[in-house]
């Protein structure tokens, strides 16, 4: 919050005509919509309903690999997440969520973990949950890194992925596609996110006093190979 406060001071002092941000607050869009300078939120929204934002459909594609892993039997089906508080993180834990809801299945809470954007301390975490008992038959990792940290403690823990631990992730990264099998995960558009930023952007600059607008990008899911029905007990 700091760092963003000093950047919108700089920001003011060179008259921009407006800023994109993806904030760690609300307070720089506070800031700068004080000082009339139009802002576009990307990726994270602390401002809703005060200034436009463009962000990715958590929700539903959180909820729609959830409900993949159900739809195959599983009903121990953890989830390994950096933060709830974010929108990107409280949507992602909401879709989680909503899918074992459709399915009318009761959600053991335990299987909800935080393990933050360190993957050592992400691997402390996911050794705890994949050797508790009963174990998870599934885990859905919130971001790449706690995806790469789940693999590496599945490999440690000789866990084959799928035949013993399905994985899903929500960023699709390079190495997903390079490990064997790869990691089924949900893929975001970057440049389409940054596409529709600046056409916000641009949009309020020259309608100031247009409504606030909230614009939803919706993820793929790149399916591969590390999901499989649970292994019989």
């Amino acid at each position: 919050p700091q760092v963003e406060a000093e950047a919108a001071e700089a920001f003011v002092a060179l008259r921009v005509a407006g800023v994109i941000v993806t904030p760690v607050s609300a307070e720089i869009s506070t800031y700068l919509a004080r000082q009339r300078i139009p802002v576009v939120e990307v990726d994270r929204q602390f401002s809703a309903g005060a200034c436009d934002a463009v962000l990715v459909d958590n929700e539903s594609a959180a909820r729609k690999v959830t409900a993949q892993l159900l739809d195959l039997g599983h009903r121990r089906i953890a989830l390994v997440i950096d933060e709830m508080h974010w929108t990107t993180g409280r949507d992602r834990l909401a879709g989680y969520r909503t899918a074992f809801a459709d399915a009318g299945v009761p959600l053991d809470e335990s299987l909800v973990v935080t393990a933050g954007w360190d993957v050592d301390a992400a691997q402390v975490v996911a050794r705890k949950l994949l050797g508790s008992t009963p174990p998870p038959t599934a885990v859905f990792a919130a971001n790449n890194v706690l995806a790469e940290a789940v693999w590496r403690v599945a490999d440690e823990l000789n866990l084959s992925i799928p035949q013993r631990l399905s994985l899903v992730a929500f960023d699709d990264v390079a190495w997903m596609s390079l490990v064997r099998p790869g990691v089924t995960a949900v893929a975001q558009d970057p440049v389409a996110l940054g596409e529709a930023a600046i056409s916000q952007l641009y949009e309020r600059i020259q309608s100031p006093l247009a409504p606030v607008r909230t614009v939803l990008l919706s993820a793929t899911v790149v399916d591969r190979g590390s999901t499989a029905a649970p292994p019989a007990r």
